[in-house]
């Protein structure tokens, strides 16, 4: 059965593309409805669903006229497949038919930018206040040790966002499958996870992928990403109790001692920047969570 033209699902949220009934235009357009446009269960299949390159289909407001549209890529170069999302390549990848993330790389460099610079200014700060007292300690290398790592991801990620845009074809492995815009059911579409979140329900299933700020991404990489947020929560939350603790202590134990009570009030802030960070990775940690798990049920059971 031939589909007849019409406005269908364009595969981003609240977009359609207009079918003249052979073949996609270039005519597109706000969805008139909050749901999700899907052709009733008596149509066809859309061809957008039926595309050879799906992914191509699957976001075209999201690339440049001049660049390809989101979806895996060959890396120049490389024998290496990566997420391409339309503007620049992502931390997201294939290696060895495995799909994951990079540990190096985040999505706005300007945050690893900002966060490295402030670990280095409080590191600096650790060591003016310990030769201001009169006593050296190494309270700052913590801090710096870790505004370095910042810079090394910014950096990174600067780096792979340089890399020149690809220049094959869209990879379409099984292990990323299904893709967005592939339909399994009449109720395929974006489905709100969470309030700046959507994810593709192939109308079956839900697939690995989701629309946030940042355009479309993968989310193969969420259960050891959530591992890792969790084990880092918890390191940190460690640290910010010891340095707390500790710096409590040792200004109480001693207080007749200058230097050790500039070491327990170095200690002390060490530990309420800690905190601090602690907060803010463990609001941080449950919103992600719930972005990277895939929903226990069907889009129409949502709460």
């Amino acid at each position: 059965m031939d589909v007849q033209p019409g406005w269908y699902a364009a595969g981003v949220p609240g977009r359609e593309r207009w079918w003249d009934g052979r073949a996609w235009t270039s005519h597109e357009r706000e969805t008139p409805a909050s749901t999700p446009v899907v052709p009733s269960a008596a149509q066809a299949v859309p061809p957008l669903a039926q595309a050879a390159s799906p992914l191509t289909q699957a976001a075209p407001m999201m690339s440049a006229p001049t660049l390809p549209a989101p979806g895996w890529y060959q890396v120049p170069g490389s024998d290496l497949l990566r997420w391409w999302e339309g503007r620049y390549w992502t931390g997201f990848r294939i290696r060895n038919g495995r799909p994951g993330a990079d540990g190096v790389t985040v999505e706005q460099p300007v945050m690893a930018w900002v966060l490295g610079g402030m670990f280095v200014l409080l590191g600096g700060m650790q060591f003016v206040l310990s030769l201001s007292g009169g006593v050296y300690i190494g309270a700052g290398i913590p801090f710096i040790v870790l505004g370095a790592l910042w810079f090394v991801i910014a950096v990174r990620t600067a780096a792979l966002r340089g890399t020149p845009a690809p220049t094959t074809a869209p990879a379409f492995p099984d292990a990323v499958r299904p893709l967005p815009g592939e339909q399994e059911g009449p109720s395929a579409g974006w489905y709100p996870v969470t309030k700046a979140a959507t994810r593709w329900w192939t109308g079956a299933r839900w697939a690995e992928y989701i629309v946030t700020r940042n355009g479309i991404r993968p989310t193969f990489h969420g259960h050891r990403a959530i591992i890792v947020m969790r084990v880092v929560v918890w390191v940190v939350l460690g640290l910010a109790l010891l340095g707390v603790i500790g710096g409590i202590v040792l200004m109480a134990a001693v207080p007749d001692d200058a230097a050790l009570t500039f070491v327990g009030a170095a200690m002390l802030i060490f530990g309420i920047v800690l905190v601090l960070l602690w907060v803010v990775l463990f609001v941080s940690g449950r919103m992600q969570e719930r972005l990277l798990r895939i929903p226990p049920s069907p889009p129409a059971l949502q709460g």
